[in-house]
């Protein structure tokens, strides 16, 4: 569970993005992409077995789950590909698809969004049963695609909660005169303040408009202490996956970038990116792990099944491929903070 004084610190964070859209009189309707990116309106092609669909469905199967008593059930498994190809995401999946697939006697095919929103909209037309998300676009799936968490990843060390952070190079770093993480809202209240006798002069990376810990998090708290990244930064870019963002600041072609920490920490050790060649500036409150979700109008039984399929899926199936060592069964009300998170950061017009 989430520490009583962790939810405190973000649920008054919460509040306070409201309270600043309202006295800014920020204005413009609530939206399933708070940064205006385009819907995805094609994506990759789901699995490796069965037909195929896309998100607009305008090829492959019925939306509809099949009924034909002679037919199993088709369970479509959208995934979110971070920087990876179509082609890589399904070789990780695959795996879990069959462990899947042999565990609740449903066929599966897996579907590969090009970006967080793609998933969300497939869910909302009915073109996938299953989604993985994280919190924030997931809070977005619930309230606009009938998204329903049942699953919530935990680490390798069983924790249910990770951290947004800000990654830079070496030489930002000493430039900002930072060498120790800067912690919650008042460290990024501090770092603000550095940045102000730099104005202008650095990159941004972030995620995706829907990533939670690559950007919604840093995001509404920039809201709170008055960071306004369209003037701090030179310039700020979305680079489509946790990775990428790693990657771009550990070779300088960004000075700075907005990750999770569970992405950073997992680069590190496999050595994709090399220990000194990104400082940490900043770190975020603990937010709540990712969730494994099914749409809300699916029969009970088939709910069942597939909860506890993964709830029971074994740890070498389930880490290469969604990244996390096991799951829990979700409580819904630990991401209410995200929630409305959503809700502020669909308000704020820069």
């Amino acid at each position: 569970m989430i520490k009583m004084n962790n939810n405190i610190v973000l649920i008054a964070g919460i509040f306070a993005i409201i309270a600043i859209v309202a006295i800014a009189g920020c204005t413009g309707s609530a939206s399933n992409n708070p940064t205006g990116t385009p819907d995805a309106s094609t994506a990759a092609s789901p699995g490796t077995t069965g037909s195929s669909t896309t998100p607009n469905g305008t090829t492959g199967s019925s939306a509809a789950l099949t009924t034909n008593a002679s037919q199993p059930v088709t369970i479509r498994f959208g995934i979110i590909p971070g920087s990876d190809t179509t082609q890589t995401v399904m070789t990780k999946y695959e795996p879990l698809r069959a462990y899947l697939e042999n565990s609740t006697g449903y066929k599966w095919e897996l579907y590969v969004g090009t970006d967080y929103t793609s998933v969300i909209t497939a869910m909302q037309t009915k073109h996938i049963e299953v989604g993985s998300y994280g919190p924030l676009s997931y809070a977005v799936a619930a309230d606009n695609a009938g998204a329903q968490a049942f699953a919530q990843g935990l680490d390798k060390n069983g924790d249910l909660y990770y951290h947004s952070t800000i990654q830079a190079t070496p030489a930002v770093a000493q430039a900002l005169g930072i060498t120790t993480p800067l912690n919650g809202t008042d460290g990024l209240k501090t770092l603000k303040t550095k940045l102000d006798a730099h104005q202008g002069q650095y990159t941004l990376a972030y995620v995706d408009p829907e990533s939670t810990s690559g950007y919604g998090v840093f995001r509404g708290t920039a809201s709170i202490v008055g960071l306004d990244p369209s003037t701090e930064f030179k310039k700020t870019a979305f680079l489509g996956g946790h990775p990428a963002v790693g990657l771009a600041v550990a070779a300088g072609t960004s000075d700075m970038g907005v990750m999770s920490d569970s992405t950073l920490n997992k680069m590190l050790s496999d050595g994709e990116i090399k220990n000194g060649s990104v400082v940490e500036l900043w770190v975020s409150d603990p937010i709540p792990n990712s969730p494994i979700a099914y749409r809300s109008d699916l029969p009970q039984d088939e709910k069942d099944k597939i909860a506890n399929a993964f709830i029971n899926a074994p740890s070498d199936v389930l880490v290469n491929s969604t990244g996390s060592y096991s799951f829990k069964a979700a409580d819904d009300s630990v991401y209410a903070p995200v929630h409305d998170l959503a809700i502020a950061l669909s308000k704020l017009t820069t």
